[in-house]
């Protein structure tokens, strides 16, 4: 019952806290805050490893820098004030800049994200493969893709994926 209780006052104080930035914000300044707010707990900086396009686009340099370990996990948890592990699908700890598009695994780059309220994980994902293709394609620098994930991604999802907004 005690959990259910903290469960229900963390919820509370979310919503506040967004019912007050619809009040006070512009829609620039309103779709950061609540990117880094409801989608992101920590969004930390986007600390990059490279802006070499070649070396992001090259197969398999994802998963050749992929590697935060497990104690770095829980800190980025902990950081949050979110209990480690969470059921599988409902949170995801995720790096600010992907790795595809070469963000580091630094905990400055790392970050906890939502399946939901929409857009979530899921749609973020989304948005750093549409990217990472933008770039591979050389229709797009990693530089300008690197700051949209970071600061944007929402405006990407519903400006290039998901034209109707839902």
């Amino acid at each position: 019952m005690e959990k259910t209780g903290r469960k229900n006052k963390l919820l509370w104080i979310i919503f506040s806290v967004l019912v007050i930035l619809l009040f006070v914000a512009d829609y620039n300044f309103l779709d950061g805050a609540l990117t880094k707010f409801v989608g992101v707990a920590n969004s930390g900086d986007g600390t990059i490893l490279t802006t070499n396009p070649k070396v992001v686009c090259a197969k398999g340099y994802s998963a050749s820098v992929r590697n935060v370990p497990l104690q770095l996990k829980k800190e980025v948890y902990k950081m949050n004030g979110v209990p480690f592990p969470q059921p599988t699908g409902s949170v995801e700890l995720d790096h600010v800049v992907s790795l595809e598009l070469g963000g580091s695994n630094s905990i400055k780059n790392l970050q906890i994200e939502y399946k939901y309220p929409f857009p979530g994980y899921p749609q973020k994902d989304l948005v750093e493969n549409y990217l990472h293709r933008q770039v591979c394609s050389g229709q797009m620098k990693l530089t300008e893709a690197q700051d949209l994930i970071r600061y944007n991604w929402t405006g990407v999802y519903f400006t290039y994926i998901n034209k109707s907004g839902s």
